[in-house]
């Protein structure tokens, strides 16, 4: 069984990931596991590259805390010119 390590303790992210992951991967199991990690950008990002620089540093925030994950993932939402959007990043260990 494959650990994946997400980098939030929100529900929407966390059941987010496990239905992309159940819909990638139909015959293989998954553990879940939710940590709480700082992202170590604005409370509301307000550009791309602060989102996705948000999404990248809870991952790497995530391998530090909570060591044997198969993958990693962070997501973080941010705002651009009035859109709302997220990036999903996710760092494989195998």
């Amino acid at each position: 069984m494959k650990k994946v390590v997400i980098a939030s303790l929100n529900p929407a992210k966390i059941n987010a990931v496990k239905s992309a992951f159940e819909s990638a991967f139909p015959n293989q199991s998954f553990e879940f596991e939710g940590v709480s990690v700082p992202s170590g950008v604005a409370d509301q990002p307000m550009d791309n590259e602060e989102t996705h620089r948000g999404a990248v540093n809870r991952v790497n925030n995530a391998k530090q805390s909570k060591q044997g994950g198969d993958y990693y993932v962070g997501i973080e939402a941010g705002l651009d010119g009035g859109c709302t959007f997220a990036w999903m990043v996710i760092e494989s260990q195998g």
